[in-house]
């Protein structure tokens, strides 16, 4: 199994989330093995919207076999914290959750410690966290089951790594036999299909190349 994961970050209106999902089915239906193995499970699709986008989303993703996850958690429980959003309020909605970002590290803060405590939450509520690394230094938080490596200097700048770095990353970081390893950093049609040739690399996490449902359901097809 493949998965593949888009990061949609702060984009997109309910229109426009609305519509790319209408587009998407429109080119998957005129490619029904690649509908049918996205369907079965042999590729796995979890796109994540903005958090105001997750309810009018979610029924135009179940029918694909697409699901959905969150872009950030609290590190709080349900309580009195203005502006967070808990896993309890998407826990009906989102199966995954991408923790630890590069942009959540660096543009707010975030340790390894608030990181570590996402996933506990995450995993409290069965959602299945997505956690960023950027290096071997981030600490990997125990029982994290699906790591995505994303160095800082591949993100939304078109310089990607090639796939045999990529794994030279991964043999350094402490991963259990049983984690996905996924790679992110300027993925792009014309590239996917380089890391998802590797048996090393087990999917994909996307950021720009995920705005436009063709570039999307193109490295779909790939997969």
């Amino acid at each position: 199994m493949k998965l593949i994961v888009a990061n949609w970050k702060s984009h997109k209106t309910d229109k426009e989330g609305v519509e790319w999902f209408q587009e998407l089915e429109t080119l998957l239906n005129t490619n029904p093995i690649t509908l049918e193995k996205i369907r079965e499970n042999q590729i796995r699709v979890v796109v994540c919207p903005p958090f105001p986008l997750l309810p009018l989303l979610h029924p135009l993703a179940q029918p694909l076999g697409i699901f959905l996850g969150a872009q950030n958690i609290s590190s709080h429980e349900e309580g009195s914290f203005t502006g967070e959003v808990p896993t309890l309020i998407i826990a009906d909605m989102c199966q995954y959750v991408i923790v630890g970002h590069s942009e959540r590290r660096a543009l707010f803060h975030e340790t390894d410690a608030d990181i570590g405590k996402k996933v506990t939450l995450a995993l409290e509520q069965r959602i299945e966290p997505i956690v960023c690394v950027r290096n071997e230094e981030d600490i990997i938080p125990p029982h994290a089951s699906i790591v995505a490596y994303e160095p800082v200097a591949a993100i939304g700048t078109g310089n990607n790594m090639r796939p045999e770095e990529v794994v030279a990353v991964k043999e350094t970081l402490l991963l259990s036999q049983k984690a996905l390893f996924l790679y992110g950093g300027s993925v792009d049609p014309e590239n996917a299909s380089s890391y998802l040739a590797h048996q090393q690399i087990d999917g994909l996490l996307i950021g720009s190349a995920s705005l436009d449902p063709y570039q999307f359901y193109t490295i779909l097809r790939e997969a």
